[in-house]
This record gives structure tokens, C-alpha cells and sequence, in this order.
């Protein structure tokens, strides 16, 4: 920078400044999307209502710094379905990821050890699937009645 007269120098510096300004403004609003969908909790309506705001805000702010951009396929699924998606599954997206996606297979492969010893085919997949179920439907495991244990026997 030292061949570059003062005045350019400052120019730059405000321009940099501008354009760090501009992102962080942009990289604040993705995180609260980003926070809001990466999970795999359970999603009440309030919560969507917030996210589709997030959404909203952060499209806004991405048309307004890039306007001669096209909307990748990416935010297009972002802004014109997520919110759609998380009222009709009502859990966020962590199960969508590869990481989600590895859980998933972890979680069969675990069942499948556990149901091993059955013969019958459909019994070892019924059961694998209502384990499933059950374990990624917060809704379902909340109505899970637990079977009754008979008391232990003294001696």
C-alpha cells in the first residue's frame, strides 16, 4: 500500500469497512437461520413463525448486497419451502444432513443387532422401523406407553 496515494488509501479502507459491515450484517442473519433449522428437536409453531422472519430477513439482506446474482437452487428451497417442511414434520432438519443421515445408519445397524436372533423377516423389519419411529417422532415416544416389569423375586 505504500506506492498508493493517501486519498485512494482511505477510500479503500472505507470501502473495506463498508463490505465488512455488509457481511457481517449477512453472516448474522444466516446464523439465526442456520440455528433456528439445524436440529433435530422437536419445532412448535412460534419457532417456525420466527424462522420463516429469519428467512425472510435474510433474503432480503442477500438481494439487497447481491443484487445481480440469480437465487441459487440452494435459497430457493431455503426461502420457498423449509418453513413448509418444518410445519409438516415439526422437527428441524439435522436429520437431513450426511451427519443425520450417518446417525440414522448407526441407529438401524445398532436395531439390527438387537433383532438378530429373530427368524421371521417382516417380524425383524417391523420391529427395526417401530424403533425408529419411536425414537425420531417426539410426538410418538411422548404416547409410548412402557411395558410393566413384574417385581424381582427375593429369595
Amino acid at each position: 500500500m505504500d506506492n498508493i496515494p493517501i486519498a485512494v488509501q482511505k477510500r479503500i479502507v472505507r470501502q473495506a469497512a463498508t463490505c465488512g459491515s455488509n457481511f457481517k450484517d449477512i453472516f448474522l442473519k444466516f446464523a439465526d437461520v442456520h440455528q433456528a433449522i439445524n436440529h433435530a428437536e422437536y419445532i412448535q409453531e412460534d419457532s417456525i413463525r420466527r424462522t420463516e422472519i429469519a428467512i425472510k430477513e435474510f433474503m432480503y439482506t442477500y438481494r439487497q448486497m447481491f443484487h445481480d446474482q440469480n437465487v441459487t437452487p440452494k435459497l430457493h428451497l431455503l426461502e420457498d419451502h423449509a418453513t413448509e417442511q418444518l410445519r409438516r414434520f415439526k422437527v428441524g432438519f439435522g436429520f437431513l444432513n450426511e451427519q443425520g443421515g450417518e446417525l440414522i445408519h448407526t441407529e438401524f445397524n445398532r436395531t439390527g443387532r438387537a433383532v438378530h436372533g429373530m427368524r421371521d423377516d417382516l417380524q425383524r423389519l417391523m420391529t427395526i422401523m417401530k424403533r425408529n419411529h419411536i425414537s425420531t417422532a417426539p410426538e410418538v415416544r411422548a404416547r409410548v406407553v412402557k411395558p410393566m416389569t413384574k417385581p424381582k423375586k427375593k429369595n
